[in-house]
């Protein structure tokens, strides 16, 4: 039997918490993943990349570390511009906006980041992504506007509404809204 590194290291990624025990340690898996994906493209393979950064980057960011998942998407969007591979795209812009969230940045600029997921997903027909790219936004700026916005992307899902996605707008949504009156 072969084994697959780097796809075991982004299967530990799932459960793996900072400061966890040695098997569920996130700095680790996060080491191990990075050490198994530049050996996986030493050998010339491309594909998932994408979809492997993006994981990696999200570790980053629950890791508390959005430099560094910012120097990961600009590693995946280097990568999407050398194969093509634009699958994940709209996930990597819209983990660019959670990063520059997490970095305190402009406003305007996560929201470009947001926006620019949502415009990625609607153009792929990526449904499950322009809801999470609306989420994103909604919970960045929850303003009429996004609100409208998620509960339309939401409202287009005729099923799997107990999946985690769609609990978590749920939630979102079953928010009151804020009011912008002073």
């Amino acid at each position: 039997m072969q084994r697959a590194p780097l796809l075991a290291a982004c299967a530990a990624l799932l459960t793996a918490t900072p400061g966890g025990d040695d098997a569920g340690d996130l700095d680790a898996v996060l080491a191990q993943i990075e050490a198994d994906f530049d050996d996986y493209c030493e050998s010339g393979a491309l594909i998932w990349s994408p979809l492997i950064l993006a994981q990696l980057a999200e570790g980053h960011l629950r890791a508390g570390r959005p430099d560094r998942a910012q120097a990961t998407l600009d590693r995946a969007f280097a990568r999407i511009e050398r194969s093509g591979e634009r699958y994940w795209e709209a996930e990597l812009h819209r983990l660019r906006g959670d990063a520059l969230r997490a970095q305190d940045a402009p406003g305007d600029d996560v929201r470009r980041a947001y926006q620019q997921a949502a415009d990625v997903a609607l153009v792929q027909s990526a449904r499950a992504l322009l809801l999470r790219a609306h989420a994103a936004g909604f919970a960045h700026a929850p303003d009429a506007a996004s609100r409208t916005r998620l509960m339309r992307t939401f409202d287009a899902f005729a099923e799997g509404h107990d999946t985690p996605d769609l609990t978590r707008v749920h939630s979102l949504l079953a928010k009151p809204e804020r009011s912008t009156e002073p």
